[in-house]
């Protein structure tokens, strides 16, 4: 019998929540793979515990979780996120993680892309076979009105698509002073009424 699909679970959860809700999900998912000490270092990132400490505490926890497995023949030896039937629920962590993690980053830098952090790059694709979770009303992208008195003819343009040359021709004038910024995709759309720019993964270098 076919496994039912259910519906997905839409959770409430407030600014302040995601700091300790990402925490969690990175020291579940580097402890279920293993990376007991890098795990542990994240979760006690304000005791101060010394390298050797943690090697200690790390020495007894990977001997009995995965007593028997081949990581723990070798030091520093490990699972990793991905296809592994090892750390499935690992997998599942880290891509939530990374959806909060490119949340954040953008929120944190007023809606832009900071090429230098890899946070920005949210989750690619789905290692787990699970589909990608989502924060419902959160796009990578960031919008730029264009002055109302270019509206008219911009609208003009855009019913017009055999020239799509002669519209962003006309949009960069606009923009020529202040040229908007590089990204990964750029379109028009027109949202209640007032015309946009919106400019998909717009991003910036670090010193910007």
């Amino acid at each position: 019998m076919k496994k039912k699909k259910q519906p997905p679970v839409l959770l409430q959860l407030e600014e302040e929540h995601l700091t300790a809700l990402t925490c969690a999900l990175e020291v579940y998912s580097r402890l279920r793979c293993g990376q007991v000490r890098m795990a542990l270092s994240a979760a006690f990132y304000d005791k101060q515990l010394s390298w050797e400490e943690l090697s200690a505490l790390e020495s007894v926890v990977k001997v009995l979780a995965f007593r028997g497995e081949d990581i723990i023949k070798h030091s520093g030896a490990s699972y990793g996120v991905g296809k592994n039937p090892e750390s499935f629920s690992a997998t599942l962590a880290f891509e939530i993680k990374k959806v909060i993690d490119q949340y954040k980053h953008y929120q944190y830098n007023d809606g832009y892309r900071v090429i230098s952090s890899v946070d920005g790059d949210g989750l690619l694709s789905s290692w787990s076979g699970v589909a990608k979770p989502a924060i419902v009303g959160f796009k990578p992208e960031k919008r730029f009105l264009i002055p109302k008195q270019h509206h008219a003819r911009v609208e003009e343009l855009q019913a017009d698509k055999s020239n799509w040359d002669a519209l962003w021709d006309y949009i960069h004038k606009i923009y020529k002073k202040k040229p908007l910024p590089r990204g990964n995709l750029i379109r028009i759309e027109c949202v209640n009424t007032l015309w946009y720019v919106i400019v998909e993964a717009p991003y910036k270098l670090k010193n910007d």
